[in-house]
Parts: C-alpha cells; sequence; structure tokens
C-alpha cells in the first residue's frame, strides 16, 4: 500500500494566502503568481528545490508530472545512503511492472510516491502521467485521473492510497545516478533509471533478489 505525494499549493508561514490542502481548508482554491513560493497551480514545495531552468528564481518537483519518490528522513540527505534527485524505482510485484523514478522529497513515512509515478506504475500502457485538470480538481469536470477521486463532502478531488501492492521501492546511492535537474521527460528518466541500475544486472535482476531476500509473495 502506498501513501501518494498529493499536490496541493502550500505557501510560507509569513503569508497571509488561504491555505489549501488536506486539513488544512475548504475555502477556493488558491492560484499562485510568480512571487508565491511554488509558482504554479499544482506544484507544492518540495524538500529539495532547485534552481529554476528559465532562471526564475527556484522550481518545485511537480507531483502530477514527475515520477519521483518521498523518502524517510533518516535515508535522505547528506548524511542517508540515498540524496535528493539521485536514481530510484517503482516495481508493482504482481505483474513485475516497473517505473523509474527520483528521489524528490522526505518525510516520517516509510515511502510515497508521487501522483504522476502511482499513474504510470497502475497503468502500463501510459508513456507519460495525465495531470488532473483545475476543473477536475473542483468536480467541474468528472471523473478526474486515477488516482485522483472525488469527494462528495468536501467538494473537491481528492488523492488515496493503492491497494495494489505490494511494490518493491529502490533509491540509489548517488554514484549510481543523480539527476542534473528535476526533469518530467520520461525519455531521460528512463535513460538515467537504466544506467544507475545496470551495475546491479538491471531493474529487473535487483528486484528478482529483492524479493528472494525479503521473501515476499506476488499476491497480497
Amino acid at each position: 500500500m502506498f501513501a501518494f505525494e498529493a499536490i496541493g499549493p502550500k505557501v510560507s508561514a509569513k503569508s497571509s494566502k488561504t491555505l489549501w490542502g488536506a486539513g488544512l481548508s475548504n475555502r477556493t482554491l488558491p492560484v499562485q503568481s510568480a512571487n508565491d513560493p511554488a509558482p504554479g497551480f499544482f506544484i507544492s514545495t518540495t524538500a529539495a528545490p532547485v534552481s529554476s531552468i528559465r532562471g526564475k528564481g527556484v522550481e518545485y518537483a511537480d507531483a502530477d508530472r514527475l515520477p519521483y519518490l518521498v523518502m524517510p528522513s533518516s535515508l535522505t540527505g547528506a548524511t542517508g545512503p540515498t540524496g535528493y534527485r539521485n536514481a530510484g524505482a517503482i516495481v508493482r510485484l504482481k505483474d513485475k511492472h516497473s517505473v523509474y523514478a527520483i528521489v524528490a522529497d522526505e518525510n516520517k513515512n516509510p515511502a510515497e510516491i508521487s501522483v504522476a509515478a502511482a499513474q504510470l506504475i497502475h497503468d502500463p500502457a501510459l508513456e507519460a502521467s495525465r495531470p488532473i485538470t483545475e476543473p477536475e480538481l473542483r468536480g467541474e469536470t468528472q471523473p478526474p485521473p486515477y488516482p485522483y477521486k472525488w469527494n462528495a463532502e468536501q467538494k473537491r478531488a481528492k488523492v488515496y492510497s493503492s491497494d495494489e501492492g505490494p511494490f518493491l521501492v529502490f533509491a540509489l546511492g548517488s554514484k549510481y545516478g543523480r539527476a542534473p535537474n528535476y526533469d518530467a521527460d520520461m525519455g531521460k528518466l528512463n535513460t538515467l533509471g537504466e544506467n544507475a541500475f545496470a551495475p546491479f544486472g538491471g531493474l529487473t535482476n535487483l528486484s528478482n533478489c529483492a524479493e528472494r531476500f525479503f521473501s515476499l509473495g506476488t499476491t497480497r
């Protein structure tokens, strides 16, 4: 079972702007301007901001467009075995369907994945994620894309956990592959992942070894 990295603007503690998100507010959804911490409607602040490729301050990993991992704080950063923008992957054990990702955030939970990663691991036919639109988020157009579901009580689309597991999650050390910047280009991300997992005999080989090591079955 996975918890998904949800979208939604987050503003600084000094700001008087409306907060929106789980347990924060049921008021009108805000749209962030160029002067807000995370310009753009759907992009939340993540633990490791990067310089904008457009030269406009900082940007954050977009959960709706970039397949990324949210790892426990004890495993990330300067002292942990993995770090931000390091190569990673998710493998669904029932059919070995896999998605390459990068480490882009941290929290106290065992592991979370972005909405984009959830979509790609859910549907092997997808070549790229399909971000939710503002009308879908507000419920003006239904149904919203997976893994969003319409919540009638709160009158908004919300992200729910998956029951498709078990999954394997890999986050490699920096020397095995580090993305130069956050990039939602799946071709670049797949190349990064393939090169990073090559020293281990490829992702399939590593997944088989991990499955045997943890004695995991392919059914729930």
